[in-house]
């Protein structure tokens, strides 16, 4: 699995606001219910994702049945939160200022074909 370092204006945001802007190709930056650290709980997260993104399916796996990231081989776009972090992937690359291979997947969504 290979990782891209997002671009440099986007190096200091929360990270909900980097895999929404990597997705989308723009700046994310109008979402104003994260906690103080700039942390997104999951059902924050899932919002804020459904909004700016058409999701096709969402995965949740349960503790102790998570894949590592780097076991993890989704065709196509998706947003990924792995243990206390979310990032954009897109095949078998991976947006993120962390080297994440080796973490836990809590949740998935697949994004839809446009």
């Amino acid at each position: 699995m290979k990782r891209i370092d997002p671009r440099k204006e986007l190096h200091g945001f929360p990270c909900l606001m980097v895999a929404l802007s990597c997705a989308k190709g723009y700046l994310i930056t109008d979402i104003d219910d994260l906690k103080d650290d700039g942390y997104a709980t999951l059902k924050v997260a899932n919002k804020h994702i459904r909004q700016y993104l058409k999701i096709k399916k969402r995965y949740d796996y349960k503790r102790g049945q998570r894949p590592l990231l780097k076991d993890l081989h989704l065709d196509g776009k998706a947003l990924v939160c792995v243990y206390g972090h979310l990032i954009y992937l897109e095949g078998e690359t991976y947006w993120s200022f962390f080297e994440n291979e080796e973490d836990e997947v809590v949740a998935v969504w697949v994004i839809a074909e446009e």
